[in-house]
């Protein structure tokens, strides 16, 4: 308006230049960015603290929007270093360097807090997200008494009594609180679902039970619980039940407890007078390894052999490996006939944890080519075998060194000595059991 009115006078008067108007225009206009200026400088002067703007939630001092880290009435909060806007949720700061939490309003966060569902840990000084195991003291009172002189006369005082317990926790690479079977730096911990300390001892996690000791860590291989060996498997931890294991160079059978069980021999000539019934001694010590057994009496009258099991006179000689196979499955399916397995594969079987029931030659036999006499192998270390040999009266008896595969109701003998006892010659016999 003002424009036209100037450019009115100068056309009527023709006494002033028409470009005197565009220099009187641009004062005006200048004039009054100036005045807009001063006016906005002047507003933003007035600003200080929290502010919204445009939905977004900034803070000023002194008139100055504030960028990056600031401390706030004992708050820590971080502000956007280019808009300016309160940052909430996880941030990572690079000056110090660390990963840290601001809540709805803005404000770092310390100690434990549930976030989204998952617990997290923030350092209580600096509040640095913490990652890894962490160990965490408690301290508890509970009430308790004490004797007190009081007066010349003891008087019982109650008191609280202070203790300290530690516990250990541990947070994923993203703060998150963890529970359950984790791998730390290459081992196995395990976290309980209840309250996410680290626990120790005997443990069922899914279906199967792990071992782990007094740092954490899980255990594999044998370990003694309680007094009773266990096994463990080497590749996922779990304790081996109703399986066979090989510790220490013997056969165990691991029963439904988790414990192990060692074979058991068995003599031919005591409790019941059986001089011929080497066959089901053995298999009773084959069977004894899963801590079961049969009537052997029983077993003793019905084996099919010529001649029966009570008379040397009348013996007619050991049953084909397979005859007795088939013959003690009505005992245990487990029983199984591997005849005609060479040495490697028997020592496989034995460092399997199966014991291996084999055809060979008794203390009394005096002729080496027909084997008529069984015996069990429970064992194999360096280079030997522990056989239990049935054609003895005690555990403890020796080799009476009537030829040379006498060696003793329990003897280590050298693979070497049992390939000339079992291997060649008539009426070879291995039986294993699963």
């Amino acid at each position: 308006m003002l424009l036209v009115s100037v450019q009115f006078i100068l056309a009527i008067g023709g006494k002033i230049r028409m470009k005197k108007s565009y220099s009187l225009l641009a004062a005006v206009l200048l004039a009054g960015s100036v005045s807009g200026f001063l006016a906005s400088k002047a507003q933003a002067a007035d600003k200080d603290g929290f502010v919204t703007e445009n939905g977004v939630t900034v803070y000023y001092e002194n008139g100055k929007l504030v960028h990056g880290q600031k401390r706030i009435a004992g708050k820590w909060y971080l502000f956007d270093e280019q808009t300016g806007a309160m940052q909430t949720g996880f941030q990572k700061l690079t000056s110090p360097k660390k990963t840290v939490y601001y809540d709805a309003k803005g404000r770092m966060l310390y100690g434990k807090h549930k976030i989204a569902g998952y617990w997290y840990w923030f350092e209580d000084k600096s509040g640095k997200m913490k990652t890894g195991l962490q160990t965490v003291t408690k301290i508890s009172y509970k009430t308790a008494y004490k004797w007190v002189k009081k007066r010349g006369k003891l008087v019982k005082k109650k008191y609280k009594k202070k203790t300290k317990s530690k516990y250990k926790l541990y947070y994923a690479a993203n703060g998150q609180l963890q529970y359950g079977e984790k791998k730390i730096k290459g081992k196995w911990y395990y976290f309980n679902k209840k309250n996410a300390h680290m626990t120790t001892g005997l443990q069922t996690v899914g279906k199967a039970k792990k071992y782990y000791a007094a740092n954490g860590q899980r255990q594999t291989g044998y370990q003694k619980i309680k007094g009773k060996g266990c096994y463990f498997g080497k590749k996922n931890g779990a304790m081996y039940v109703k399986k066979f294991a090989f510790v220490g160079g013997r056969d165990y059978y691991a029963l439904a407890s988790g414990v192990l069980h060692a074979p058991t021999w068995h003599s031919q000539f005591t409790p019941i007078w059986a001089p011929e019934g080497c066959s089901v001694a053995s298999s009773a010590t084959l069977l004894s390894i899963k801590n079961k057994s049969f009537n052997m009496y029983y077993a003793y009258s019905h084996l099919p052999q010529s001649g029966g099991v009570f008379s040397m006179a009348s013996f007619g000689g050991l049953l084909a490996a397979s005859t007795l196979t088939s013959y003690m499955k009505r005992f245990d399916s487990g029983f199984t006939n591997i005849t005609g397995s060479s040495v490697a594969k028997i020592k496989a079987v034995v460092q399997s944890g199966h014991p291996v029931l084999y055809y060979g030659f008794s203390r009394y036999e005096t002729r080496f080519y027909r084997k008529q006499h069984a015996k069990v192998i429970v064992g194999c270390k360096k280079g030997r075998f522990l056989i239990y040999d049935p054609c003895y009266y005690s555990a403890r008896s020796g080799s009476s060194h009537r030829n040379a595969f006498d060696y003793g109701a329990k003897a280590w003998v050298s693979i070497a000595t049992f390939t000339r006892e079992a291997t060649g010659g008539l009426n070879n016999g291995a039986i294993m059991l699963k």
